[in-house]
């Protein structure tokens, strides 16, 4: 069902895209801000370690040699920014999931406001990407193929690889992105913390983008449904 195409073109423009992008320019403007200065924090660390040790009580033995403390604090050093750059990858990783999460809610939305009749609205067996394709396409709007389609799919299956690790998410991207991947034919374990996989920061503007470039092609097929139901 459709009846409010324009009302949803306007909505789409002025509150899907305007969130879409809000979410893709935090990673970028805010988040990945906080980890820029991770290799000063860890030579810091490692000299505060170093005093530590030095300070330290020594053993009945004796206590160990001036080159243990060094070492010591090196390795605290190293695991410290070895910690900070898998964090740093699993939130860019994570945000491919949010993205991809706040494109469906959105589209939810749609879905249930205007696809739906109101006595569907709440039924959950009806809350399927097929259903939305499906009540668009009796609309004579096809999502599939819009240009943007392939990009959110490949976010599709980015994002149920990264909560999921190894599946059929994986197996299907690794045809398509195998750069993602530490080795074509690696396993994955614990891509939520930036092990195994690896989306980059202008993966994420270019998920953004095609988020974007959907919600303009779908506002422009509704006004054009519009336009076709005052010509009827």
């Amino acid at each position: 069902m459709l009846g409010n195409e324009l009302f949803w073109a306007h909505y789409i423009r002025g509150v899907f895209i305007e969130e879409t992008r809000t979410l893709g320019q935090a990673l970028k403007d805010r988040v990945l801000k906080a980890f820029v200065n991770i290799e000063q924090e860890a030579e810091k660390l490692k000299g505060e370690e170093y005093k530590r040790l030095l300070q330290a009580p020594a053993s009945e033995d004796g206590g160990p040699g001036m080159d243990v403390p060094a070492e010591s604090a090196e390795d605290e050093a190293i695991d410290f920014y070895i910690s900070m750059k898998c964090l740093q990858q699993g939130i860019v990783n994570m945000f491919a999931v949010a993205l991809y999460g706040l494109f469906t809610q959105h589209l939810m939305i749609l879905h249930r406001k205007e696809l739906l009749w109101s006595h569907e609205e709440n039924d959950q067996k009806l809350f399927e990407m097929k259903e939305i394709r499906s009540r668009l396409r009796e609309n004579r709007i096809d999502i599939e193929k819009f240009k943007s389609w392939g990009k959110i799919r490949e976010l599709r299956w980015v994002a149920n690889t990264v909560k999921h690790a190894e599946g059929r998410a994986a197996k299907k991207l690794r045809k398509i992105r195998p750069d993602l991947f530490v080795s074509p034919s690696g396993t994955l374990f614990k891509p939520l913390f930036g092990e195994d996989f690896f989306v980059r920061p202008e993966d994420i503007v270019s998920y953004t983008d095609a988020i974007e470039e959907f919600w303009e092609e779908l506002a422009i097929a509704l006004e054009k449904h519009a336009r076709a139901s005052w010509g009827d």
